[in-house]
């Protein structure tokens, strides 16, 4: 058995990295999931979480008042 969270189809790719971008579906604002045979795996998947633009390799961006 195989524990799986189902995410939206795929959209058009980002323009900066090429990469598609997909979201988590939910069903009245709770995540969808399913626990399915192995069998009924078409072909595993990987996904990249969409960093936000106020963190960097180094860690959080400092913030200035200046």
């Amino acid at each position: 058995l195989a524990y799986i969270e189902w995410f939206t189809p795929l959209r058009e790719p980002d323009p900066f990295s090429g990469l598609h971008q997909v979201s988590r579906l939910t069903h009245q604002l709770h995540q969808n999931a399913a626990v399915i045979h192995v069998d009924e795996i078409t072909r595993p998947c990987h996904l990249i979480p969409k960093m936000d633009s106020l963190f960097t390799v180094d860690g959080p961006a400092q913030m200035s008042t200046c």
